[in-house]
C-alpha cells in the first residue's frame, strides 16, 4: 500500500481514539480502545519516538490534539516513517486488517447518517417506518396543529 493512502487510512482508524490515546489513561484504562487500535498505537509510537522530529510532533499532538497543525505534522512524520520501512507498512497494513471495518462520515446540516450492514437513514424532516403503519396520522414539520375533524364541534374548535 502507498505510504500516504496507509498514513491516511490508519489516521482515520486512529483519529476517533485520539483523545484516549493521547492521555495516560490509554495505559491505566486500555480496555476503552480495541485491541487491534492499541497495538497499532503502540506499534507507530514506539517508532515515532526514535526519530527526534517524529517524537516532537507527537509531543506536540499531545500538548494539544484538536490542533489541526500538530495532527498534520504528526501525519507526515507517519508518512515518511511508512515510506522509509516498508516492513512496518506492511506490518501496519496487516493491523488494519484486523482491526475491522470503519466507517467515517461527516454530516453538515440537516440530513441524516446510516453506516454498516442494515443500517438506514432519513432525511431531515422524515420518517422511516420499519414495519406497518396502516392507520396512523404522521406530520412532521414546524408549528403544525393536528385536530379531529370529527371531534371538532365537541371540543370547541
Amino acid at each position: 500500500m502507498d505510504p500516504a493512502q496507509l498514513t491516511q487510512t490508519l489516521w482515520e482508524t486512529l483519529k476517533p481514539y485520539l483523545p484516549v490515546l493521547l492521555t495516560e489513561a490509554a495505559k491505566a484504562g486500555g480496555k476503552r480502545v480495541p485491541e487491534a487500535i492499541g497495538r497499532l498505537w503502540q506499534e507507530i509510537t514506539d517508532r515515532l519516538r526514535k526519530r527526534p522530529a517524529a517524537a516532537e510532533a507527537l509531543a506536540d499532538l499531545q500538548a494539544a490534539p484538536d490542533d489541526a497543525d500538530a495532527q498534520a505534522a504528526l501525519r507526515l512524520q507517519v508518512r515518511k516513517l511508512l515510506a522509509a520501512d516498508e516492513a512496518l507498512a506492511a506490518q501496519l497494513a496487516d493491523l488494519l486488517q484486523q482491526a475491522g471495518a470503519r466507517y467515517r462520515a461527516e454530516l453538515h446540516g440537516d440530513g441524516a447518517i446510516a453506516q454498516g450492514p442494515g443500517a438506514t437513514a432519513t432525511g431531515s424532516r422524515s420518517v422511516f417506518i420499519g414495519g406497518d403503519a396502516q392507520g396512523n396520522i404522521i406530520v412532521t414539520g414546524d408549528g403544525n396543529r393536528v385536530r379531529d375533524v370529527d371531534k371538532e364541534e365537541d371540543d370547541g374548535l
